[in-house]
């Protein structure tokens, strides 16, 4: 085992920095500290070296979060275009857009919902 360069990743790491400072995703440091420090040991056995690269690949798409705000406007967007129905947070949030429900309890109406209502 030894430490080497992280070859593509740095292009990977490069967007994920150039997306959070847009604030189209979020940004958990010990978890890309340690991503980081798994992509930058080496094994000199191949099946090691493929089983890295396969685990690199999975483990960099769960650390790739997007902002939540934007995942539900998303979400709201291709339920739209693929015709199928809200979220369940949606007739909770149409009530209270309409007054139904009073305005001092906003606290309880989802960003799905609010996406939802919005779309």
């Amino acid at each position: 085992m030894r430490l080497s360069g992280l070859g593509i990743w740095n292009l990977y790491f490069l967007v994920k920095f150039v997306l959070y400072s847009r604030g189209d995703i979020s940004f958990d440091l010990f978890a890309n500290l340690a991503f980081f420090a798994f992509l930058a040991i080496s094994f000199q056995h191949v099946w090691l070296s493929r089983i890295k690269h396969a685990m690199s690949v999975l483990i960099g798409a769960y650390v790739f979060t997007p902002n939540a705000n934007k995942l539900a406007a998303f979400n709201a967007q291709v339920k739209c275009l693929l015709k199928q129905s809200a979220s369940q947070y949606y007739e909770y949030a149409q009530l209270y857009f309409s007054g139904k429900l009073g305005f001092d309890n906003w606290q309880s109406v989802a960003v799905q919902g609010i996406a939802d209502f919005a779309m």
